[in-house]
């Protein structure tokens, strides 16, 4: 009977355990881990319109420099 306690008792520590576990990488995955993507991902974004800007900037002297020489 005793044999039978420990077993049960071993596979059910092992459950909490594993739930504590789960909780707290999920904590870990939502107060420091995803907050850091999105703000890197925001960079990505706001560097790519960056970007894209510059070259509708460039295009747009190109055509106004075009323009000028049909005068």
């Amino acid at each position: 009977m005793g044999d039978m306690i420990d077993k049960i008792s071993l596979i059910g520590g092992a459950l909490i355990g594993g739930f504590v576990v789960f909780l707290g990488f999920g904590v870990v995955n939502d107060m420091w881990l995803l907050p850091r993507a999105e703000e890197q991902g925001r960079a990505l974004e706001r560097a790519d319109t960056l970007k894209k800007a510059m070259e509708l900037v460039q295009k747009r002297s190109r055509t106004n420099a075009d323009v000028r020489n049909l005068d």
